[in-house]
């Protein structure tokens, strides 16, 4: 191979591997380290410095389309277009509404007026602020997920229960 070619499939590589880092959370880094592979990165190249800007907008990218996904779902429909928009922009950061209420908006406007979340077998997961603690159903703060994955992330299933139990008492 020439060094011309070594230089192309290393800068392909710093330019992948930090792509894969930033979207695993650095995961993807300590496999590496693990498995003493990190020597292939060349973590001072350009292309290195490239894939994480590009992760790090894609990782942008993405939250900023969850938040305007919830902002718009969570508009309803009365008053006029600033104000639903004022709106859901609020309901991002709070929402005073119970859960059932913000459920059903949100399930209504994915479905295009139809109930959305139980035909599409999803349901929307608290991911930072648990429900339980109450005043948690502001926009940024749940996603849809498949039905039975939350119910598995809840920990209202068995297995999840018995999976931590063991884990904790070894």
């Amino acid at each position: 191979m020439s060094e011309k070619s070594k230089l192309w499939m290393s800068t392909i590589l710093s330019l992948g591997w930090i792509w894969r880092y930033n979207t695993s959370f650095g995961l993807t880094d300590a496999a590496r380290e693990v498995l003493s592979d990190n020597e292939s990165v060349n973590k001072c190249s350009s292309a290195y410095g490239a894939g994480e800007w590009s992760g790090i907008g894609l990782s942008t990218a993405f939250g900023a389309a969850h938040l305007g996904r919830n902002a718009y779902l969570q508009m309803g429909v009365r008053g006029n277009t600033r104000q639903r928009v004022a709106r859901g922009m609020e309901r991002l950061i709070s929402d005073p509404r119970g859960w059932g209420s913000v459920r059903g908006t949100w399930s209504r406007a994915a479905g295009n007026g139809q109930p959305f979340l139980n035909q599409a077998g999803q349901s929307l997961h608290h991911w930072l602020i648990p429900q339980r603690f109450g005043n948690s159903n502001g926009g940024f703060n749940y996603f849809p997920l498949t039905a039975g994955f939350n119910s598995w992330m809840n920990g209202s299933t068995s297995t999840r229960v018995a999976i931590e139990y063991f884990c904790e008492h070894p």
